[in-house]
């Protein structure tokens, strides 16, 4: 498992989570920390390079 920093309001963790798994079907957990926002990536069997870039890619443009 990794935390990884992204670049979100602090104050909507929830909101942030439930909009990547209703527009893009991505279940990943974010949680508000000293401030930041991060999503919690982890290693798992059933896990591959493509949901990592998908992921990213998503965090990329929602950022935007």
């Amino acid at each position: 498992m990794q935390l990884v920093q992204i670049p979100f309001s602090t104050d909507a963790p929830d909101s942030l989570r439930l909009k990547l798994w209703r527009d893009h079907r991505i279940d990943v957990p974010i949680t508000a920390l000293a401030g930041r926002l991060w999503v919690r990536i982890s290693a798992q069997i059933y896990n591959d390079m493509d949901d990592y870039w998908r992921l990213a890619q998503t965090i990329i443009k929602l950022s935007r």
